[in-house]
């Protein structure tokens, strides 16, 4: 059925995922050769790294969501910050949102473990 309906990879990798675990129907594993019923759940669990983004090289964001760096130091530069303005030089290849392959590597998330009570929970563009 994956490899019908989620075709992203060979029918053989579905067939193996299913053997190790990694594809579950509700919450248990199964035999390649398992029906799919009304009202299984399907679960497909995979392990994926986060694109890299280019940085300058006096910080990491590893280091800085791990909390190695000092909180007053976000891995770009703030160019300008006050009550109603933040203005930063950030590298092009960081996205300014979670998005696609980009769950951590992000601007919000920096600001949002930098200053959580300013940036977090979507208080980005409010």
């Amino acid at each position: 059925l994956w490899g019908k309906y989620q075709g992203s990879y060979p029918r053989s990798y579905y067939e193996a995922a299913v053997q190790a675990g990694r594809i579950l129907v509700s919450g248990k594993k199964v035999d390649s050769s398992y029906k799919i019923k009304g009202g299984d759940e399907l679960t497909h669990t995979v392990h994926r790294h986060e694109p890299a983004v280019g940085l300058d090289n006096s910080a990491s964001l590893s280091s800085f969501s791990t909390g190695q760096i000092g909180s007053e130091t976000p891995p770009i530069h703030i160019i300008h910050e006050d009550d109603s303005l933040l203005v930063v030089d950030k590298p092009s290849t960081l996205p300014i949102h979670p998005c696609g392959g980009y769950n951590y590597n992000s601007m919000f998330e920096i600001l949002h473990h930098w200053k959580p009570d300013l940036y977090g929970s979507g208080k980005l563009f409010t």
